[in-house]
């Protein structure tokens, strides 16, 4: 399998998680490395090199000596430290790193801003994924659209960090003053201007939907808009909108917080409805006295 090395900050985690999967079960160790990198409190990193010598001698004893899996593993040890100690960036809070030298030199690394919970080491005939699994679901790619009935801010978030920003202004409508138009001629344009902002807004966020394979929406802002936008959206987008209350004018990253946090929420719930309905399929059949 081709090898990806991997020195910059991942936006999202559908391409290597496919790889991953595609990756078929071998007789040799992969290994799947996942390290916390975040710095302590006076800004130092961890010392994963340290961590990764003390897992690796004692999963050495695993196999024979001079033996081809040996091989594979000394060498994928030796890789894995190496790009742990030289090649992760400092922004990174956590590291996904995946190898088994004997299938074509396979390695595979993957840095996050999002934090790994624990350091762990995995050796197993295909890579460990349940941990990058869960991060893609805890920390997904949406698009957050913020807006007033003039102007739009429209940002793409993906694996906790901001992947794109961008603005949809509209027609701004002013009132004219005696001997112009009617109240209710006035009201028409002020309506249909707001409608065809709405339109351009869905219209690029639709196109963003598309071009960045963003899978949840969060709508916040006037509500005045907000009905607009939701009468404009395709069919197919529909499902994947959340609503929530939002100062139009938050700063980037409070509107990262705010709308990660909103997902969060929904995605702990939907899992634990998950849960409920597997538990009124599959009633206990046990009578405890």
């Amino acid at each position: 399998m081709a090898s990806t090395i991997t020195e910059q900050l991942a936006t999202s985690m559908g391409a290597p998680l496919d790889r991953l999967v595609a990756f078929e079960p071998t007789t040799f160790p992969v290994l799947s490395v996942y390290l916390n990198t975040q710095p302590d409190q006076h800004g130092r990193a961890p010392d994963a090199a340290l961590y990764l010598h003390r897992e690796f001698k004692s999963l050495v004893r695993t196999w024979v000596p001079s033996s081809p899996e040996r091989h594979s593993f000394d060498r994928d040890a030796e890789r894995i430290v190496s790009y742990a100690t030289d090649k992760i960036d400092r922004a990174a809070n956590g590291v996904a790193i995946f190898a088994c030298f004997a299938e074509q030199e396979f390695f595979e690394a993957i840095q996050l801003t999002t934090p790994v919970r624990d350091n762990r080491v995995y050796s197993y005939n295909q890579p460990h994924l349940y941990q990058l699994s869960r991060l893609d679901e805890q920390y997904p790619r949406y698009a957050a659209v913020l807006t007033d009935t003039n102007t739009a801010r429209i940002f793409v978030f993906g694996l906790g960090h901001v992947i794109d920003a961008e603005e949809v202004k509209g027609k701004k409508v002013h009132r004219v003053k005696v001997g112009g138009w009617s109240q209710a001629r006035y009201q028409r344009r002020v309506g249909n201007a707001h409608q065809e902002h709405s339109k351009e807004v869905i219209e690029r966020l639709a196109q963003i939907v598309r071009e960045d394979q963003v899978s949840h929406i969060i709508l916040a802002g006037d509500s005045v808009v907000i009905p607009l936008l939701q009468e404009q959206l395709p069919q197919e987008m529909v499902p994947m909108v959340e609503v929530m209350k939002l100062d139009i004018h938050a700063s980037e990253q409070d509107v990262l917080t705010e709308t990660l946090a909103k997902l969060q929420e929904q995605e702990a719930k939907t899992a634990g409805e998950k849960v409920d309905k597997l538990m009124q399929q599959y009633p206990a059949v046990v009578d405890w006295p």
